[in-house]
């Protein structure tokens, strides 16, 4: 209703940072609350119906093939000196993990948005073993940025990267605390490409 065009644009914009706003303080909160009940859910399928619904966008997010997981299993006590055998995990259980699903796909849904929003796409890539699933987003950013990922975590703090972005500085913290409800973790690594976040997740 608010004929000037420049005075309703900024309120448009101011409006859109405030739902943003509300919508991570109550992600952040519902987490906290552990409202969701954990499932065993296939970790491949979720991963890639989160990269799915990026693709249908047209956003720069993909998901490298999966290459064989295994595990060494040993001879037993009945088959004495016999040689020991593989377990390919990824066709045999689809990387099954007992989780919150829309806790996950909060968490690496976070991630992508950051890697395409800072580094302009996200590669999304898996390794498993009997014990850990770790999920890996890789953005295409600066290799020579020097962040401290640690003080980025907590809430409301915000990279030198950040400023001139839309965002409260809760996307990484939300991550965090999700991991951390999982028994795993956060972490980042910086490479040749630009930077790594990994979310390592017990099975």
């Amino acid at each position: 209703m608010i004929e000037d065009v420049e005075l309703r644009t900024k309120l448009e914009r101011d409006i859109d940072q405030i739902t943003a706003m509300i919508e991570s303080v109550l992600a952040y909160t519902r987490n906290e609350m552990n409202i969701e009940e954990p499932r065993r859910v296939s970790l491949l399928s979720l991963v890639q119906s989160v990269v799915d619904d990026y693709a249908d966008v047209g956003a720069p997010v993909t998901l490298a093939p999966l290459k064989d997981l295994s595990i060494t299993r040993p001879g037993t006590i009945f088959r004495s000196g016999s040689e020991k055998s593989s377990v390919n995990l990824a066709n045999q259980n689809r990387l099954l993990c007992s989780c919150r699903p829309n806790t996950i796909r909060r968490a690496l849904s976070n991630l992508i948005d950051n890697a395409v929003k800072y580094g302009k796409s996200a590669e999304i890539s898996l390794q498993a073993n009997s014990e850990l699933i770790r999920i890996f987003v890789q953005d295409a950013g600066s290799a020579t940025a020097d962040y401290d990922f640690e003080k980025m975590i907590e809430p409301f703090k915000r990279g030198s990267n950040a400023t001139y972005k839309d965002g409260i500085g809760l996307g990484l913290t939300i991550v965090s605390n999700i991991a951390l409800s999982h028994g795993g973790h956060l972490s980042f690594e910086t490479n040749t490409q630009g930077t790594c976040a990994t979310l390592t997740l017990p099975r």
